[in-house]
């Protein structure tokens, strides 16, 4: 099966969003809220890099089946193909 997303991004993304809320959520420092910002930014960053990739973006949906696609053409009155 060919992965739309990387793996290895896809686990460091969400590594990066649960350490930026570990950090920044029960500490009041500077530095912990430095810290926890820098991770929720670079979290956003890798997650608009994990959608706009190629692969993602390149996928064609008519070649994936889709069993409702079907029943709104029979609920339109289209005829199946």
């Amino acid at each position: 099966m060919k992965h739309l997303y990387d793996p290895k991004l896809q686990r460091i993304c969400i590594a990066l969003g649960v350490i930026g809320l570990v950090v920044m959520l029960p500490f009041d420092e500077w530095y912990t809220r430095l810290v926890g910002m820098a991770c929720l930014v670079a979290f956003v960053v890798t997650g608009v890099f994990l959608i706009a990739n190629p692969a993602y973006l390149s996928r064609d949906s008519a070649e994936e089946h889709r069993p409702q696609d079907e029943a709104v053409r029979r609920a339109a009155g289209e005829r199946p193909d």
